[in-house]
């Protein structure tokens, strides 16, 4: 019943980081932000998997866990995409011939 649970929770949170990562790109965002969602992902499908195929572990529960669980507490700040502080900023192109 719990990897049941815990199971789908990893579907919701990739999901959930599936959406966000839609919103981004390596041009436009931060690659840190970027690669802090993609390994997140990553984790929550191995963790969702051993879940789902033979049991939870205690470190794949904390896995699903936290991942879902800060997926709530930032969603205030992504609710209407990725944020301006994930943004990566341009450089200055003033001077540079082309």
């Amino acid at each position: 019943m719990i990897d049941t649970i815990l199971a789908l929770c990893a579907g919701a949170a990739l999901f959930s980081l599936l959406c966000r990562l839609d919103g981004m790109t390596w041009r436009t965002h931060r690659p840190a932000v970027v690669l802090a969602h993609v390994l997140m992902a990553v984790a929550v499908i191995v963790a969702g998997w051993d879940a789902a195929s033979d049991g939870a572990g205690v470190l794949s529960a904390l896995v699903i866990l936290l991942s879902c669980a800060w997926l709530l507490w930032s969603w205030p700040e992504w609710a209407g995409g990725p944020p301006r502080s994930t943004e990566s900023r341009p450089m200055p192109l003033d001077g540079v011939e082309a």
